[in-house]
């Protein structure tokens, strides 16, 4: 269960780093 808890941490930082990325991303898209 600890495993899963510190991959799931893991991934919320992940989250954040790529959700910044799309934000400046999105205007090149749109």
């Amino acid at each position: 269960m600890k495993n899963i808890h510190s991959e799931f941490v893991k991934y919320g930082k992940n989250a954040k780093y790529w959700l910044r990325r799309c934000e400046m991303l999105l205007p090149e898209i749109a």
